[in-house]
């Protein structure tokens, strides 16, 4: 077949690229004529094309050696990189020497080209193991490499019960690479054994949880009739004893309370907390400055005249906003902004509307409503809203 214009070497192309898994390094031969194919590059067969065809016809058109897949077979991947692109093989023992399962390999991107060749070599393996996790997923397996530059996210595939050899002197676990970034941050506290990571807590020695396996945790830390479908705090405890992993308070909490994962806690638990209170319409106001909403925002940042709060107060019908910085949520100061701002601008509102903060319940509060009370003054405080507890 004569190659003589990019349609003729897109048919080629596509051809063998339904046959790429039998090939070892199909991307990498065939750079040469995917360059043809790139968009402004004018048409130019040379020498080079034309080895890469003829390689890749060799390749294809020489019985393949795959082997069909033994699950109760250790596997190997090895991995490589270059400048040109990334290829990998997935190996099986075949007695005399080891059969390949399949390979893969692609190209580089433009901004993949740039990248340090331990970079490519990182590249390379977490991309093997994303395309071959149908095989290695739960399972015990080898990788092979010719660079220490995978030691780094060694901790990464570890998960998945993998082992990494590694040349005399190099270390692939994720607690050297750990404690030589801050050594004495967390020395005392993780350390490695039999290929497990711990930490040492209030609790004693718990063992690090990775992303994947925190769910059936958690699910067996409560779901399971052993562990009585417990609320936060116990299932926290009981998570606690044995295991550990960043934010696992925040977890505990999403999954029992927020989640709503245990179908049998959502059938049989009922609420034991203060009920939700009924909602209480607001009459609508008829002129401005009749009814207004008050509350504190804050605390901020302390300023350089000592406030830390502000008070807010809102005129029910027309949106209008009074406000002004106070350094604390005392009654006092609600009741002077109440007298400044308020009742002294604007007049004596008929309806007050606030929650039941401190301030508003006050004694003086209190004593500046009953004296303002010859407008017509009413004080509306709803019930506030208690969250759940556990």
């Amino acid at each position: 077949m004569a190659v003589k214009s990019v349609k003729t070497l897109r048919s080629f192309i596509g051809v063998a690229l339904f046959f790429r898994k039998f090939v070892p390094g199909f991307s990498v031969v065939a750079q040469p004529l995917f360059k043809l194919l790139k968009k402004n590059v004018p048409w130019s067969w040379g020498t080079e094309q034309e080895e890469a065809k003829k390689k890749l016809v060799e390749l294809l058109t020489t019985a393949p050696v795959l082997a069909h897949y033994n699950e109760d077979i250790e596997v190997v991947v090895q991995t490589d990189a270059s400048q040109e692109g990334l290829g990998a093989v997935l190996l099986q023992d075949g007695g005399d020497w080891p059969r390949p399962i399949s390979y893969i390999s692609r190209g580089l991107n433009d901004v993949e080209k740039r990248q340090h060749c331990n970079e490519l070599e990182c590249l390379a393996l977490v991309w093997a193991l994303e395309k071959f996790r149908p095989y290695v997923y739960g399972k015990k397996f080898k990788i092979e490499t010719d660079s220490s530059a995978v030691n780094r996210i060694a901790y990464r595939p570890r998960k998945q019960g993998v082992e990494i050899p590694t040349k005399s002197g190099s270390s692939t676990s994720f607690i050297f690479f750990v404690c030589k970034t801050n050594k004495q941050k967390f020395s005392k506290y993780i350390f490695l054994q039999n290929g497990v990571l711990y930490r040492k807590t209030k609790f004693g020695f718990c063992m690090c949880v990775p992303n994947t396996l925190r769910n059936t945790v958690l699910h067996f830390c409560h779901d399971v009739p052993a562990s009585g479908h417990m609320g936060v705090e116990k299932t926290l405890a009981r998570v606690l004893q044995r295991y550990w992993w960043p934010r696992v308070t925040v977890d505990v909490r999403k999954y029992v309370l927020y989640v709503l994962s245990c179908l049998f806690c959502q059938l049989h638990k009922h609420q034991t907390g203060t009920p939700f209170g009924l909602l209480q319409p607001i009459a609508p106001p008829t002129s401005c400055f009749e009814s207004i909403v008050i509350d504190h925002l804050g605390p901020f940042k302390l300023t350089e005249e000592g406030n830390q709060h502000i008070i807010v107060a809102i005129d029910a019908l027309s949106k209008y906003v009074e406000l002004e910085a106070v350094p604390d949520t005392a009654a006092a100061n609600a009741v002077r902004f109440l007298n400044n701002n308020i009742v002294h601008r604007f007049g004596t509102p008929v309806r007050i509307v606030s929650d039941q903060g401190t301030a508003y319940m006050a004694k003086e509060v209190a004593d500046a409503l009953e004296e303002w009370k010859t407008g017509g003054v009413d004080v509306l405080q709803p019930e506030s809203i208690r969250r759940r507890r556990d």
